[in-house]
């Protein structure tokens, strides 16, 4: 063997000996393979105290999901809006500066905050505009000046019902020039159609982000027909026209709100027609039917079809304004809700009957609209000594607790 291979093979057991008495350095409590910067958001590399954090990006299973876009429409709606002689006669004995002929709005003040506070307001006037030369008249067959639909545009009413009972009242053209006095108005105008293609345009208010269709329907005109010499469209309720025109219209917008003049006077109970028109329009996919016309309230409630569609009912708000001769006909409602887009998805929420009574003195004269919370027996004296009519605060409270489902009222009513 020559001297270099053995010197090489020397110095590689030499080096071999050294390596394994070296001994490794155990890590410290500074060891590089802890995070010493309190940086939760790094890691190190294992072993070099100057390691740099390394940062990371979240894979598409840890990105948060966007949230939803929510939309709000609060809606008011109230019912039968009657103006008898004695409430325009009223009317012109107000007048003032503002409103030099008539001044309707000292009626309806106490209610006015909660009408010009929800973004959409719906009413039911039941009394034809046909106008003045159609002379003042009420029952049996109205007509009341138009300076109440000035007044009631400014007041904040937005949604005006004329499909009930009582449109054709002045006759066929007396209904066509109250529908085209609203035309002039600042207001949806539901239930008056000058012809087919009126009557088949899908009636669309946007608000809010929110697209809301309504259409409107009455059991009757008091047995008047439209005159064949008008092309105007009187829409009564026929159960395979409204399924018809539910599925003409509903995909129009978000939601689709369905006003009823319907059921019989004076009854707290809704008829079994009623009831059954109503689920009707609920499996069809109506949100909410405002019911109008028995002149006294009805219960509200959640009507379910069986896939799922939730609607809103509410059977009759009873009478906003009238002089009707029972202590259930001065009582009325004043329903507010929600209509919530979040999404897609629309529902109807925060659903609150607030009950109201129209007062009035001797001779039907100086009506007035009160929430009954702030009703007296003071003013039901009124009632009591001038018309004999039992109509206190307790009895009026008892009628809405019997027919108002408590899930719907203000807190003092529960």
């Amino acid at each position: 063997m020559t001297k270099k291979i053995i010197c090489l093979i020397f110095t590689l057991v030499f080096c071999l000996c050294a390596c394994a008495k070296t001994p490794v350095p155990a890590p410290d409590d500074t060891s590089a393979s802890k995070n010493t910067k309190g940086n939760d958001t790094g890691f190190y590399v294992s072993g070099f105290d100057d390691a740099t954090p390394v940062e990371t990006k979240p894979t598409d299973k840890e990105t948060e999901p966007e949230e939803p876009t929510v939309s709000k429409v609060s809606f008011a709606a109230v019912g039968d809006n009657i103006i008898y002689q004695a409430g325009f006669t009223d009317a012109r004995n107000r007048a003032n500066d503002q409103y030099p002929e008539y001044n309707f709005t000292p009626i309806y003040e106490n209610i006015l905050p909660e009408i010009q506070a929800a973004d959409l307001a719906y009413i039911n006037q039941e009394t034809l505009m046909s106008g003045a030369e159609y002379g003042y008249s009420d029952y049996p067959q109205f007509n009341c000046p138009q300076h109440l639909g000035h007044q009631l545009e400014e007041m904040g009413f937005d949604i005006v019902n004329i499909a009930n009972n009582h449109m054709l009242d002045m006759t066929t053209k007396g209904l066509l020039d109250t529908i085209e006095f609203w035309r002039t108005k600042n207001v949806t105008l539901l239930g008056g159609y000058e012809n087919e293609e009126v009557y088949n345009t899908p009636i669309v208010v946007e608000k809010n982000g929110i697209s809301m269709v309504f259409l409107s329907y009455t059991y009757s005109a008091n047995g008047f027909q439209p005159s064949a010499n008008y092309d105007v469209v009187v829409p009564f309720i026929d159960e395979d026209q409204i399924k018809e025109d539910i599925r003409r219209v509903k995909d129009a917008g978000d939601t689709l709100i369905v006003s009823v003049h319907w059921g019989n006077e004076n009854q707290f109970e809704p008829t079994a027609e009623q009831r059954e028109l109503a689920q009707m329009m609920c499996d069809e996919g109506v949100d909410v039917i405002i019911g109008t016309h028995p002149h006294v309230i009805q219960p509200v409630e959640w009507l379910t079809s069986s896939d799922g569609n939730k609607t809103l009912c509410i059977y009759s708000l009873g009478d906003l304004v009238a002089v009707m001769m029972k202590a259930s006909n001065m009582l009325g409602g004043l329903c507010t809700f929600d209509i919530v887009k979040t999404g897609d998805e629309v529902t109807i929420e925060n659903v609150v009957f607030n009950p109201v009574v129209h007062h009035f003195g001797p001779s039907y004269y100086n009506g007035k609209l009160y929430y009954l919370s702030d009703f007296t027996d003071e003013l039901a004296s009124t009632f009591a000594k001038v018309y004999g009519i039992n109509a206190n605060k307790q009895s009026l409270s008892d009628i809405v607790r019997d027919v108002i489902d408590t899930e719907f009222l203000p807190e003092e009513f529960r």
